[in-house]
């Protein structure tokens, strides 16, 4: 069992096994003694999004199992375990990065913003294969920053319309024609930001 605050969300994957589609969302976790990978399969993963659980809060995970993937420990969810948040304040949240802030080459940045415009996605082709790239612009109060979304997240973006409030997780930034830029890439996420609601 752990009591851990999570630290990020992958976005979730989804895969085909023995004929099989199958789902799993990846969690890093942390407390004061480190970090730790958390992986939840099918069920458990369609649980764990359909609570919003966002970054920053405090899960509570029991009876999980430790294996190691990569020559690293991590914790697998089955179906015997189970994960519930937290109340509000268990472990303290971390406050996300503000605009003025943000600096090229930053890595793991979660933030609160309004998305202001939005481009249509383009879908482009390299020697890796085909891919798509969406460019949008997000504000807090009366700053902005451009920001890109890559491949799967352009299809999240597309999901929020302009003047909308979301939570930004997992992002990094880079040095781009007009300064500081904001990507998605695999390891990001968006969602609707409840705390604007409130």
């Amino acid at each position: 069992d752990v009591i851990a605050k999570i630290k990020n969300v992958f976005a979730p994957k989804t895969f085909e096994k023995n004929g099989k589609q199958g789902k799993l969302v990846s969690v890093m976790l942390e407390d004061e003694t480190g970090e730790i990978r958390a992986t939840l399969w099918n069920k458990e993963a369609d649980n764990f999004l359909e609570k919003s659980i966002e970054a920053g809060e405090s899960v509570k995970i029991t009876n999980c199992a430790v294996t190691s993937w990569n020559g690293k420990k991590q914790l697998n969810l089955n179906y015997n375990s189970s994960l519930n948040q937290m109340e509000a304040n268990a472990i303290p949240e971390a406050k996300g990065a503000s605009i003025g802030e943000l600096d090229s080459n930053m890595d793991n940045v979660n933030m609160r913003v309004k998305i202001k415009k939005t481009f249509p996605a383009k879908e482009f082709e390299t020697e890796k294969g085909k891919g798509k790239v969406m460019n949008f612009y997000i504000s807090q109060g009366v700053e902005e920053i451009k920001a890109t979304a890559w491949n799967e997240q352009c299809d999240e973006v597309e999901k929020f319309a302009e003047g909308e409030a979301v939570k930004i997780e997992g992002a990094y930034t880079k040095e781009g024609q007009n300064g500081v830029e904001l990507h998605l890439g695999w390891k990001a996420r968006i969602l609707r930001d409840k705390k604007a609601d409130s």
